[in-house]
């Protein structure tokens, strides 16, 4: 998979429609995690009393090209998590690996 990251460094994933931009990366372990990440969140939501019946979008978005190292030396990315309801408010969360 690191190989095709370093062709594609925008990966989005729909967790909605569970699919994953682009394509080619929605296999192995990308493709099991979906159908986990939408779950959870729809747990999270409702333990945290947000009606999920009023999410249209959620979205996470990562940036492989960043540019930057971790004290491993190894390259790290950026995350927006994001979340739209029916009424169009938007909800995000901006998140780099250093801050995990």
């Amino acid at each position: 998979m690191a190989s095709k990251l370093r062709h594609a460094p925008i990966v989005e994933i729909d967790l909605l429609s569970q699919t994953v931009t682009p394509s080619e990366i929605q296999a192995g372990m990308v493709a099991e995690m979906i159908p986990y990440l939408k779950n959870y969140l729809f747990k999270l939501l409702a333990k945290e009393g947000f009606p999920v019946d009023v999410v249209a979008s959620a979205h996470l978005k990562y940036n492989f090209g960043v540019g930057r190292v971790n004290t491993f030396n190894s390259p790290t990315y950026d995350c927006v998590s994001s979340i739209t309801t029916a009424n169009g408010h938007i909800y995000e969360a901006h998140l780099t690996e250093a801050s995990n």
